[in-house]
């Protein structure tokens, strides 16, 4: 919590001691780790190398246990899936012959006329019958 100097000092031990007092709140049962805050001042230079000490430590921890290579790995398969589902959207909807079709589903769905899921079951499949040289 920076801001620990001058008029707002209190103030800020205050946050301090709520944001303490919240994190043990929402620790999830198991956590090998409880996580620390601190109050500092970067106007009058307190605090701040504690800080950065215990974001040093953190990260070496995880590096040490592996954890975060095994993140790292997780938030990549994320990203890919993610690239893939923005390409194929993309390139769905970069498709005239498709365009007044997403319209319609679209409005469809709006309207409660058909579910969100059976529209874009529908849209796929027709997608997928363009691009295989079916009808469109």
């Amino acid at each position: 919590v920076n801001k620990a100097d001058g008029l707002l000092r209190n103030a800020a031990a205050t946050t301090v001691a709520d944001y303490q007092q919240a994190l043990r709140l929402i620790r999830p049962a198991g956590a090998k780790r409880e996580v620390p805050v601190l109050g500092i001042s970067a106007l009058e230079g307190q605090g701040v190398f504690e800080v950065l000490e215990q974001i040093v430590g953190f990260h070496r921890e995880m590096q040490d246990s592996g954890e975060l290579k095994t993140l790292r790995a997780r938030q990549s398969r994320e990203w890919l899936w993610q690239a893939i589902r923005d390409e194929f959207l993309h390139s769905m909807i970069e498709r005239v012959s498709l365009q007044d079709h997403v319209a319609e589903l679209e409005q469809a769905v709006v309207e409660g006329r058909i579910p969100a899921s059976l529209a874009a079951r529908q849209l796929v499949e027709d997608f997928s019958q363009q691009r295989s040289g079916g009808a469109s």
